[in-house]
């Protein structure tokens, strides 16, 4: 499970029973949101290869390009309304 930690901080919180798959997923997916879903830069932050996580992503149902746009549509600010004058 990924929790916010006291500072505003992304963090992993394992629990009994969960599988390696989940955790690898978890690692996974934090290392992308703390990498703006940079696949190189993520998979470089957990020591992976970068086609290691490309390949897992396509195993998730997860595109890097589908994902990446919502990601940023999310912190784009919303548009201002225009003025009458």
């Amino acid at each position: 499970m990924i929790t916010i930690g006291p500072s505003g901080e992304k963090q992993l919180l394992f629990k009994l029973g969960e599988t390696e798959a989940d955790l690898i997923r978890q690692l996974s997916e934090l290392a992308l949101d703390n990498n703006s879903w940079n696949i190189t830069k993520a998979a470089k932050s957990i020591g992976i290869n970068r086609t290691t996580l490309a390949m897992r992503l396509s195993k998730w149902g997860l595109s890097d390009e589908s994902e990446t746009k919502e990601t940023v549509s999310e912190l784009q600010a919303p548009a201002l309304p225009e003025s009458s004058g």
